[in-house]
């Protein structure tokens, strides 16, 4: 059996082109390690109440020769690969099955007594540690949540491999991954004030400037203006975002008045808010203190303080909705915008949790879901926007 003859058995019909170098057919070592599986959950009862699931589908993947060989390989692969590519693995086509669901879950189980050591290696300690892998039951549970069956799909087994290859961590109630900033914007200082301006680098913009080409509702080309940001000895030149909204006319800006404090590429504390978490301004400023400190403590080659954040969360939308006084619009306050591509869905499994036929069915039990609800009933979205504290 050939890498793609594999593939395609267990439902994948593209993949990295390196993983095939990490296939052996003569292999035939055991794919899930049953005597692992009991001991994470019997240390750090990692799996919750699907450890029999997780246990009866391994047996399964294991008396598959296809599937155990599509998971030796992503492993050998993920292991000997950076973050992105290790978190490039495809999941499988879902096709209703219980085995497709959890496979992409068994790479990342065999991989978690590394991530646990690097972890501890960074001085993490046996206190810190279960909450770091409790990110694996919360996947399968978010899964059945949204199928009807535990699993892992394309999304969650790329936030979870944040915690394999220990690029994440808990400071406060919120997590922050180590990240360089994406080649989405750069951020100007006006000497003379302190003003952050951001520039874009890059992306087609609806004339009106409030959102990108290809979001929900944007799609309509006419009018648009494409962002560009160039630079020489004297000038930077490129669309200002001012308030959230891209100017759709290029501006130049001398050096002798302006510096950059933040370019594509530079190392940034990227905020992730999990639900429920407390983003008031006096708790969002101690995590971030503790986040810093524990930056300089446990990873001292990364030397970004910077925090950076993408989410549903910072569009001015909410703000205008909520009103000056609630907690998500000063949290939201305290970044300076950039609008995203986004479809505006970012809502569902946040705010709105399980499947809904129509939006008249969504629950109104608070009031960001009572607003939101006849936000979208009414043909209006909420958008991610990404966004720097500084």
């Amino acid at each position: 059996m050939t890498f793609e003859e594999v593939a395609k058995t267990v439902g994948v019909n593209t993949y990295p082109e390196k993983m095939a170098n990490f296939y052996y057919a003569e292999d035939k070592s055991v794919a899930c390690d049953l005597s692992l599986i009991d001991n994470l959950q019997r240390e750090y009862r990692l799996f919750g109440d699907y450890y029999d699931v997780v246990k009866e589908c391994a047996v399964q993947c294991n008396g598959s020769t296809a599937h155990s060989a599509w998971v030796r390989t992503a492993v050998a692969f993920a292991r000997a690969g950076d973050f992105f590519e290790a978190k490039s693995v495809p999941a499988p086509a879902a096709d209703g099955t219980l085995l497709t669901s959890m496979l992409p879950f068994y790479i990342l189980v065999a991989q978690i007594p590394d991530s646990i050591a690097e972890y501890r290696r960074r001085g993490f300690s046996e206190d810190e540690i279960p909450g770091l892998v409790s990110v694996y039951r919360a996947s399968l549970s978010a899964v059945k949540y949204r199928t009807g069956m535990p699993g892992i799909d394309t999304t969650l087994y790329a936030w979870d491999t944040y915690f394999i290859k220990a690029q994440i961590f808990n400071a406060g109630g919120l997590q922050f991954e180590l990240k360089t900033l994406p080649n989405r914007a750069l951020y100007l200082r006006e000497k003379a004030t302190g003003r952050i301006v951001p520039l874009m680098c890059n992306g087609l913009c609806h004339h009106s400037g409030v959102q990108m080409i290809g979001s929900a509702g944007y799609d309509d080309d006419k009018g648009a203006f494409t962002c560009r940001f160039s630079e020489d000895d004297t000038q930077y030149y490129g669309n200002a975002v001012i308030d959230g909204v891209v100017e759709a006319t290029e501006r130049s800006y001398p050096k002798t008045e302006w510096e950059c404090v933040l370019r594509p590429g530079d190392h940034c504390l990227s905020m992730h808010i999990p639900s429920g978490a407390d983003i008031s301004v006096e708790a969002t400023d101690k995590a971030i203190a503790t986040a810093r400190q524990l930056v300089k403590e446990r990873f001292p080659e990364f030397s970004g303080e910077r925090v950076y954040c993408c989410s549903w969360l910072l569009d001015p939308t909410l703000g205008k909705l909520l009103g000056d006084q609630a907690k998500i619009t000063q949290f939201q306050k305290r970044y300076v915008r950039i609008p995203e591509i986004c479809d505006g869905m970012q809502v569902f499994g946040n705010v709105f949790l399980g499947r809904f036929d129509s939006y008249k069915d969504l629950p109104e039990d608070t009031r960001l879901q009572r607003t939101l609800k006849d936000l979208y009933i009414n043909g209006g979205h909420i958008y991610n926007y990404s966004g720097v504290i500084f």
